[in-house]
């Protein structure tokens, strides 16, 4: 069980910040949006969680930051005209969902409480790529035509 949690953390150290750079360089502003929530959130998250209560029960600032998250996300989704922020805020908000079995139960064994979290940040980064993959086709599609760049949504 450890070795697959530090699988998925050593991915999650490589595969997020390259995936943050790649929407910041070749994303519309929802993607850079998104990528800068992410990655501050994970930042918070990692900053909070080495103060925190190592998962023995409800994990309070590990929970305020992935609500504060999704209520920025939520924001972002209801402004942006397309429709993967959806996706992402709905993955945010089963990670804030996954915090609720250890607050319901504070004795809940500390390694299932833990090894929940890690695993709702995947979904939101492939909402992400795949953001920031359609953005990057529609303008490569556009330099193609020859035509003027028409406007990417928001």
């Amino acid at each position: 069980m450890k070795s697959f949690l530090l699988v998925g953390l050593l991915l999650q150290v490589f595969a997020l910040p390259t995936l943050c750079a790649f929407a910041w360089f070749r994303g519309g502003v929802t993607e850079r949006r998104v990528a800068t929530a992410l990655f501050i959130a994970v930042v918070a998250t990692t900053t909070t969680d080495a103060f925190g209560t190592r998962w023995q029960g409800p994990n309070w600032a590990v929970i305020t930051v992935d609500v504060i998250l999704m209520a920025v996300l939520v924001v972002i989704a209801r402004q942006s005209t397309r429709f993967w922020p959806i996706w992402t805020a709905a993955s945010q908000l089963g990670g804030c969902l996954a915090h609720l079995p250890a607050i319901l139960n504070p004795e809940i064994p500390k390694h299932l409480y833990g090894a929940t979290q890690p695993f709702w940040v995947w979904p939101l980064m492939m909402s992400l790529l795949i953001g920031v993959l359609s953005v990057h086709r529609l303008r490569r599609m556009q330099e193609k035509s020859g035509g003027p760049p028409a406007s990417i949504p928001v």
